[in-house]
């Protein structure tokens, strides 16, 4: 993905670095990146705002931004992820965070797991779902087997 060194520089500490301690290739290798997540990362960096992201590649540009210290893009990305949680994706950003290490991310779905709202609203998922939820221990006890 072309990018504009100048762009970079200004904006990113980590870039000002690396273009300023070395003599850096025109070109640079970010395959081992999450491309939607990379994509977002220098959307901040040119000031556009991000495209509609699923929550696990939000996840990791929050890494990325904080990998990369650029603690004003990671706060801004954390802040949405926080406000996305819900109880049909808290277990996935619970499970990508702890895959990631991710510790606030982590915190913030504990919260919400936590929160009465939500015990509550299991509960009555679980009461009006009692043969789904048998179904599904079941298959889970088998497969421990």
């Amino acid at each position: 993905m072309p990018v504009h060194r100048c762009v970079l520089h200004s904006s990113s500490s980590y870039f000002k670095k690396l273009f300023s301690e070395s003599i850096s290739h025109a070109v640079m290798d970010m395959s081992s990146y999450n491309p939607l997540a990379y994509r977002g990362f220098l959307q901040y960096l040119y000031k556009i705002s991000i495209i509609e992201m699923e929550c696990g590649d939000m996840i990791d540009l929050y890494v990325l931004a904080t990998s990369y210290k650029e603690d004003w893009i990671a706060a801004d990305v954390f802040s949405k992820l926080k406000s996305s949680i819900s109880p049909d994706n808290v277990l996935r950003l619970l499970d990508k965070a702890k895959a990631t290490k991710s510790t606030e991310l982590e915190l913030e779905c504990h919260k919400f797991i936590n929160a009465p709202e939500f015990k509550k609203s299991l509960l009555e998922f679980a009461s009006e779902n009692m043969d789904l939820l048998t179904e599904i221990l079941r298959v889970f006890s088998k497969s421990r087997s």
